[in-house]
Protein backbone atom coordinates (compact mmCIF):
# COMPACT_ATOMS: atom_id res chain seq x y z
CA UNK A 1 0.00 0.00 0.00
CA UNK A 2 1.36 3.21 -1.08
CA UNK A 3 1.00 6.03 1.19
CA UNK A 4 0.96 9.38 -0.57
CA UNK A 5 1.12 13.13 0.90
CA UNK A 6 -1.49 15.12 -0.69
CA UNK A 7 -0.94 19.28 -0.47
CA UNK A 8 -3.81 21.18 -1.56
CA UNK A 9 -5.96 18.49 0.04
CA UNK A 10 -8.78 21.04 1.65
CA UNK A 11 -9.37 23.11 -2.22
CA UNK A 12 -11.61 22.29 -4.66
CA UNK A 13 -9.32 19.31 -6.62
CA UNK A 14 -7.65 18.49 -3.73
CA UNK A 15 -10.76 17.16 -1.72
CA UNK A 16 -11.34 14.87 -4.77
CA UNK A 17 -7.46 13.39 -4.83
CA UNK A 18 -7.94 12.37 -1.26
CA UNK A 19 -11.01 10.71 -1.89
CA UNK A 20 -10.10 8.90 -5.29
CA UNK A 21 -6.57 7.97 -3.26
CA UNK A 22 -8.37 6.03 -0.46
CA UNK A 23 -11.00 4.81 -2.25
CA UNK A 24 -8.07 3.08 -4.45
CA UNK A 25 -6.42 1.56 -1.38
CA UNK A 26 -3.75 4.37 -0.88
CA UNK A 27 -2.70 5.35 2.80
CA UNK A 28 -3.14 9.27 2.50
CA UNK A 29 -2.06 12.21 4.49
CA UNK A 30 -2.76 15.47 3.61
CA UNK A 31 -1.11 19.07 5.06
CA UNK A 32 -3.91 21.65 5.40
CA UNK A 33 -3.80 24.90 6.87
CA UNK A 34 -7.02 24.23 8.98
CA UNK A 35 -7.47 20.07 9.77
CA UNK A 36 -11.08 21.20 11.80
CA UNK A 37 -12.41 22.56 8.93
CA UNK A 38 -12.11 19.50 6.36
CA UNK A 39 -14.39 17.30 5.97
CA UNK A 40 -11.71 14.54 5.14
CA UNK A 41 -13.16 10.87 3.83
CA UNK A 42 -12.54 8.98 6.62
CA UNK A 43 -8.86 7.69 6.96
CA UNK A 44 -7.30 10.76 5.67
CA UNK A 45 -4.22 11.23 7.98
CA UNK A 46 -4.38 15.54 8.36
CA UNK A 47 -1.42 17.53 9.32
CA UNK A 48 -1.64 20.97 10.13
CA UNK A 49 0.91 22.98 8.68
CA UNK A 50 1.54 25.09 5.25
CA UNK A 51 3.53 23.84 1.97
CA UNK A 52 4.59 27.47 2.71
CA UNK A 53 7.15 26.32 5.72
CA UNK A 54 9.47 23.71 4.61
CA UNK A 55 9.64 22.30 8.16
CA UNK A 56 5.61 21.69 7.93
CA UNK A 57 6.61 19.39 5.23
CA UNK A 58 9.13 18.13 6.47
CA UNK A 59 6.81 16.53 9.39
CA UNK A 60 3.94 15.80 6.73
CA UNK A 61 6.33 14.09 4.35
CA UNK A 62 7.58 11.25 7.31
CA UNK A 63 7.22 7.90 5.75
CA UNK A 64 5.41 8.86 2.20
CA UNK A 65 5.56 6.94 -0.99
CA UNK A 66 4.91 10.05 -3.19
CA UNK A 67 3.51 13.32 -3.38
CA UNK A 68 0.68 14.82 -4.60
CA UNK A 69 0.09 18.07 -5.11
CA UNK A 70 -2.80 20.17 -6.11
CA UNK A 71 -2.18 23.14 -4.76
CA UNK A 72 -3.97 26.48 -6.10
CA UNK A 73 -2.99 30.26 -5.25
CA UNK A 74 -5.27 31.06 -2.96
CA UNK A 75 -7.90 34.20 -3.54
CA UNK A 76 -9.99 36.72 -1.88
CA UNK A 77 -13.04 35.19 -2.62
CA UNK A 78 -13.80 31.94 -5.02
CA UNK A 79 -14.29 34.61 -7.60
CA UNK A 80 -11.71 33.66 -10.24
CA UNK A 81 -11.43 37.39 -10.86
CA UNK A 82 -10.65 38.19 -6.93
CA UNK A 83 -7.78 39.35 -5.66
CA UNK A 84 -4.83 36.85 -5.37
CA UNK A 85 -3.85 36.85 -1.29
CA UNK A 86 -1.12 33.89 -2.11
CA UNK A 87 2.52 35.54 -2.33
CA UNK A 88 3.67 36.15 -5.78
CA UNK A 89 6.06 32.89 -6.13
CA UNK A 90 3.83 30.84 -3.63
CA UNK A 91 3.59 27.94 -6.06
CA UNK A 92 7.35 28.01 -7.35
CA UNK A 93 8.74 27.91 -3.68
CA UNK A 94 6.40 25.79 -2.42
CA UNK A 95 6.80 23.04 -5.15
CA UNK A 96 10.83 23.77 -4.84
CA UNK A 97 10.87 23.03 -1.15
CA UNK A 98 8.66 20.28 -1.92
CA UNK A 99 11.39 18.63 -3.75
CA UNK A 100 14.29 18.92 -1.30
CA UNK A 101 11.89 17.75 1.37
CA UNK A 102 11.58 14.95 -1.18
CA UNK A 103 14.79 14.46 -1.74
CA UNK A 104 16.05 14.42 2.25
CA UNK A 105 13.48 11.52 2.70
CA UNK A 106 14.16 9.63 -0.62
CA UNK A 107 10.80 10.20 -2.17
CA UNK A 108 10.90 10.24 -5.79
CA UNK A 109 7.26 10.49 -7.21
CA UNK A 110 5.52 13.69 -7.37
CA UNK A 111 2.15 13.92 -9.62
CA UNK A 112 1.51 17.89 -10.04
CA UNK A 113 -2.23 19.06 -10.91
CA UNK A 114 -3.47 22.33 -12.23
CA UNK A 115 -5.62 24.14 -15.01
CA UNK A 116 -6.54 24.39 -18.72
CA UNK A 117 -3.92 27.45 -19.50
CA UNK A 118 -1.28 27.09 -16.58
CA UNK A 119 2.40 27.08 -16.76
CA UNK A 120 3.11 25.54 -20.38
CA UNK A 121 -0.13 24.66 -21.44
CA UNK A 122 -0.98 28.21 -22.07
CA UNK A 123 0.04 27.71 -25.86
CA UNK A 124 -2.77 25.20 -26.49
CA UNK A 125 -5.66 27.21 -25.87
CA UNK A 126 -7.78 28.78 -27.89
CA UNK A 127 -7.46 32.70 -28.52
CA UNK A 128 -10.61 33.25 -27.77
CA UNK A 129 -10.44 31.84 -24.08
CA UNK A 130 -7.06 33.19 -23.77
CA UNK A 131 -8.85 36.41 -24.44
CA UNK A 132 -10.81 35.88 -21.53
CA UNK A 133 -8.47 35.22 -18.86
CA UNK A 134 -5.76 36.74 -19.85
CA UNK A 135 -3.72 38.13 -16.38
CA UNK A 136 -3.95 39.61 -14.13
CA UNK A 137 -6.83 36.38 -14.08
CA UNK A 138 -5.20 34.28 -10.89
CA UNK A 139 -6.07 30.87 -12.74
CA UNK A 140 -3.09 32.35 -15.23
CA UNK A 141 -0.42 32.19 -12.33
CA UNK A 142 -2.12 29.03 -10.73
CA UNK A 143 1.15 26.61 -11.74
CA UNK A 144 3.67 29.16 -13.40
CA UNK A 145 6.09 27.96 -16.16
CA UNK A 146 8.49 28.17 -13.34
CA UNK A 147 6.91 25.38 -11.62
CA UNK A 148 7.12 23.22 -14.49
CA UNK A 149 10.33 24.19 -15.12
CA UNK A 150 11.39 23.26 -11.30
CA UNK A 151 10.02 19.39 -11.30
CA UNK A 152 11.62 18.80 -14.72
CA UNK A 153 15.02 20.11 -13.27
CA UNK A 154 14.63 17.33 -10.22
CA UNK A 155 15.57 14.39 -10.04
CA UNK A 156 12.21 13.49 -8.70
CA UNK A 157 9.64 11.15 -11.07
CA UNK A 158 7.37 13.73 -12.12
CA UNK A 159 3.65 14.25 -13.96
CA UNK A 160 2.80 17.61 -14.74
CA UNK A 161 -1.55 17.66 -14.97
CA UNK A 162 -3.64 19.99 -16.71
CA UNK A 163 -6.75 19.53 -19.33
CA UNK A 164 -6.06 19.46 -22.18
CA UNK A 165 -8.58 21.95 -25.01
Amino acid sequence: MTTLLVLGGSGRTGIHVLTQAVERGHRVRALVRRPDTLDAPRGVELVAGTPANIDDLRRAAEGADAVVSALNNSRRSDNPWSKPVSPPNFMTDATRDTLTVMKENGIRRIAVASTLGAGDSWPTLNPLFKALIRPPHPARLQRPPRVDAVVRASDAKGALAAPSP
